[in-house]
């Protein structure tokens, strides 16, 4: 009710809780007609939001 009430829409989202969450990131290049994803890259042991340690590339969290 409080989501239909706010929102005008009473569907809701449920986040499942990730014990060992995983930062991988995406760096993409390209102009306005192509973008591309050059690779995957994975923020493995970091300082702190700005400082990344140790990357690895390609990501093992990633399984496509």
């Amino acid at each position: 009710m409080e989501a239909k009430a706010a929102f005008g829409n009473d569907g809701i989202y449920v986040e499942k809780f990730i014990e060992e969450p995983g930062h991988i990131e995406f760096p993409i290049i390209g102009d306005r007609w192509v973008p591309l994803c050059i690779f995957l890259k994975e923020t493995a042991l970091s300082k702190d939001a700005t400082k990344k340690l140790v990357e690895e590339s390609p990501s093992p969290l990633y399984d496509a």
